[in-house]
């Protein structure tokens, strides 16, 4: 049986590790080559994120709101920490009672399911053609 190019390019030799030098440096040289490879791959995944990104950028700049700074082109998060500030010394000014409840939403993102990211998109006008 024939291997292709990319099959013989991912085929790596693992060793278990041994006392001796001779194992050693070749458990070294793989840990070294597959972190080689994890960052290549790191490096596409984000590439082609970027990419998909700015194909539908505007019609995303379209569907989220003006709240949602963090999504939008030319805003980030820093504007809402500035809104709260001027929020916050505006009350203190006033003597109003206020409160603030924040939600850590960063355990979201990493559990959200492709399929769900895809009918969003789908709704916003962002078809298989745009990506």
């Amino acid at each position: 049986m024939e291997l292709s190019e990319m099959q013989k390019a991912l085929r790596l030799h693992i060793y278990q590790k041994d006392h001796s030098k001779n194992r050693n440096n070749l458990c070294k040289e793989r840990n070294n080559i597959l972190r080689k490879i994890n960052k290549r791959l790191n490096s596409i995944r984000k590439t082609l994120s970027t990419v998909a990104l700015h194909r539908i950028r505007d019609k995303i700049d379209k569907f989220t709101g003006p709240y949602q700074s963090g999504f939008k082109r030319g805003r980030s998060r820093a504007n809402i920490v500035w809104a709260q500030c001027i929020l916050i010394s505006v009350v203190m000014i006033k003597h109003w009672d206020f409160y603030k409840m924040g939600i850590d939403m960063s355990r979201a993102f990493d559990t959200i399911k492709r399929s769900k990211i895809l009918e969003v998109l789908d709704q916003a006008g962002c078809n298989d053609d745009k990506l």
